[in-house]
């Protein structure tokens, strides 16, 4: 599990590794318990050391002994440090979790003393020590560097609440999502990416509410993306550098300030980005349809317009509160079905939310 933002605690770590295959010397670890050896040549072996016991203890410190004849516990825990999990007998169903902040080695480099921030008593009688490397990609120990004299992306208090992901034209996955009151972004250029893959940037866009993200395949990986900043629903798009896989945002366009303006999904018509959102739940003014239109003078405007309530039967079906989005998709070419005489070929978008049912209405250029 890589965690790309928020807040990280010290099981976040590699645990175990299938690559390669084990090194000459490290016969003694068992891939059942033990970590085996150091990054890049280890085959299946885990980075955990579960139940041992201490031999001394207290709130900030404990020491335990490695009961193996290796030295790759202290190879592992220099290079990554560790984390540390205080068990009891009763409980192993929550217990606290802390980052070792320094270690002393003796007995032939398999007895560590370790000091951590303290835990609430030492009622613990085991720990578990987690060797691996940390895989959170912001953070202290994340590997989203801001510059190469200031360290590193601090990690929100709270990301992800909401996000869009996507992939390039090459399968690369993009994650566009809320952290705390801005916008992040983390790219990769690996299309199988392991956590020191990954990269977070701060898009400097404020808001983020209900963000909704595509990527243009065809357009050199042009990145769209809608959210709603305050009373607003805001448009950006962002070009990518084919090197480094970093996005470059532009100026952000307003598309709506009327409304409700949540619910919002981005979809592309071609090059042209179209957004559907709620407007007002539970009236037949409920849902709201914008494409961005480029003018003759190449300047482009958002022109939008309020989907009508669907009438089946003589019944009204009014958009619902409990929508989680309003949901758009553009006619990519490939549509051919044929509705109540009306072929979908020529349509332009479908847009699907939730009333008493789930209803999708298609939408066709007069």
């Amino acid at each position: 599990v890589v965690v790309i933002d928020g807040p990280a605690n010290s099981y976040d770590r590699q645990h175990e590794t299938v690559k390669g295959t084990p090194p000459t010397g490290y016969k003694g670890f068992k891939a059942e318990t033990n970590a085996a050896t150091t990054t890049g040549t280890a085959g299946y072996y885990k980075y955990d050391y579960t139940q041992l016991t201490p031999s001394a203890k207290s709130t900030t410190s404990c020491t335990v002994t490695f009961p193996t004849r290796d030295t790759a516990w202290k190879t592992l825990i220099d290079a990554n440090g560790a984390g540390l999990a205080f068990l009891t007998t009763d409980r192993y169903d929550s217990f606290p979790t802390r980052d070792v902040k320094s270690v002393t080695w003796s007995n032939n480099n398999l007895t560590a003393e370790f000091t951590f921030d303290a835990v609430p008593n030492a009622n613990y009688t085991m720990i578990t020590v987690y060797a691996g490397h940390k895989t959170n990609v912001t953070g202290v120990g994340g590997r989203s560097a801001k510059t190469t004299t200031t360290g590193y992306i601090a990690a929100a208090t709270s990301a992800g609440e909401y996000s869009s992901i996507d992939v390039t034209s090459t399968g690369c996955p993009v994650i566009m999502y809320k952290a705390g009151s801005s916008i992040r972004l983390a790219y990769t250029t690996s299309t199988t990416p392991a956590y020191s893959d990954w990269t977070v940037m701060d898009t400097g866009l404020s808001g983020g509410l209900y963000v909704s993200m595509k990527i243009d395949t065809a357009n050199g990986d042009k990145l769209h993306a809608v959210y709603k900043n305050g009373s607003k629903l805001m448009y950006v798009s962002a070009t990518r550098n084919t090197t480094t896989g970093a996005y470059t945002f532009g100026t952000p366009d307003v598309i709506d300030t009327t409304g409700s303006l949540t619910m919002s999904t981005l979809s592309l018509y071609g090059n042209a980005p179209v957004v559907s959102y709620l407007n007002s739940e539970s009236s037949e003014d409920g849902v709201k349809y914008a494409k961005q239109v480029t003018l003759a003078d190449g300047k482009t405007v958002w022109d939008y317009s309020v989907i009508p309530a669907v009438v089946s039967g003589g019944t009204e079906y009014y958009v619902s509160p409990n929508n989680y989005r309003v949901y758009v998709g553009a006619n990519a070419g490939k549509w051919s079905a044929t509705q109540d005489s009306i072929s979908m070929a020529g349509c332009e978008a479908f847009v699907g939310f939730k009333t008493t049912r789930i209803d999708i209405l298609f939408l066709k250029k007069e």
